[in-house]
């Protein structure tokens, strides 16, 4: 358990800011600048009924203070990550659009390989215009998560997501998501209410809800807000161990110092409430509180060519004292794309 979430918390922190600060980049200037003119309008509409295949990679080296996020004994390490990535849209027509994408994910540390790493995760979807402000999107995502080192770890994920996109103005949007996964656990046996191992293996069912809202505050600085709740239940009976809601808020600040340099702060915090799962030596329930920090500095050398680096924070406070642990991240890396 302990293991897994720390290989979803360095997966995570590792490149989604990165990825994310990318992403908003690539859409702010356009859309402040294309809409001054009626042609400008029309060339930007046809352009974007194009198919389009854009691709990425990216190479990242860091340091990892407490790669197994341990509370005795945390053993830092410095690791690669390499990613790369394809995506492809298909419009349809002015109202529908057809999109997928492959990303593959490697993460190999130098000092313990336990947190080792290869995610292959695959997106199919589609956005439906169905109001000049208003887009629906579904979206089916395979995600394929091995874990060399840690045979019960490994998953695969099928996740069907479908969302809202409400563009309240030029500068201000919301996004209201529904997601329902299933994780299959192929190497984890599970357990009966007396501890006894049965026949069969670990599946996870989740439920999540996220409201994303985003503005820019100024021309040059953009703020997102996200609130997500997930519920987690698992077949693994003993003790209901997987059982569990999660509460998140992330709120994430960008500012553009110029077109080619630019800053991302994050803070997010969750609190995960245990169904049924007891303290040591103790009847009360296990309450977990995450607080975490991060913050990046990128430069784009050209269009296609971006340096970057990145530090996270992260500290776990719990009534469960193994689970208090605290964890620093720093990685520096090139993007690419294509």
């Amino acid at each position: 358990m302990r293991l897994l979430s720390a290989i979803t918390f360095i997966s995570i922190i590792c490149y989604g800011p990165s990825i994310f600060a990318l992403t908003d980049v690539e859409l702010r200037y356009p859309t402040v600048e294309v809409t001054k003119t009626e042609a400008a309008r029309k060339i930007v509409q046809k352009t974007t009924q194009k198919p389009s295949i854009n691709m990425s990679a990216s190479l990242l080296f860091g340091y990892d203070d407490n790669a197994r996020l341990d509370h005795y004994d945390g053993v830092g390490s410095m690791f690669f990550q390499e990613a790369v990535g394809i995506s492809g849209k298909y419009p349809v027509n002015d109202t529908l659009a057809i999109r997928g994408s492959y990303d593959l994910t490697c993460i190999n540390y130098l000092r313990t390989s336990d947190p080792n790493l290869v995610d292959n995760l695959f997106d199919i979807g589609m956005d439906k215009k169905i109001a000049d402000n208003i887009t629906w999107s579904f979206d089916y995502r395979p995600d394929i998560v091995d874990l060399p080192h840690d045979e019960f770890g490994k998953y695969t994920e099928q996740r069907f997501e479908t969302s809202l996109r409400h563009d309240i103005s030029k500068r201000i949007y919301q996004k209201i998501t529904y997601g329902l996964s299933t994780r299959h656990y192929p190497k984890w046996p599970i357990r009966n209410n007396g501890g006894v191992f049965k026949f069969g293996k670990r599946n996870d069912l989740r439920n999540a809800v996220t409201h994303r809202l985003g503005l820019y505050l100024t021309d040059n600085i953009f703020l997102k807000e996200e609130n997500e709740f997930y519920y987690n239940y698992s077949n693994e009976q003993y003790q209901e161990y997987y059982d569990y809601s999660s509460y998140i808020t992330r709120t994430t600040l960008i500012h553009f110092m110029t077109k080619k340099l630019y800053e991302v702060a994050n803070f997010s915090y969750q609190y995960i409430p245990y169904d049924k799962r007891s303290i040591s030596d103790q009847q009360e329930k296990q309450r977990d509180n995450v607080f975490t920090f991060g913050g990046s500095v990128f430069y784009d050398f050209t269009s296609n060519l971006t340096v970057g680096t990145n530090f996270t924070y992260r500290k776990s406070f719990s009534n469960e004292g193994v689970n208090n642990y605290h964890d620093y991240i720093i990685s520096s890396g090139v993007y690419c794309r294509f």
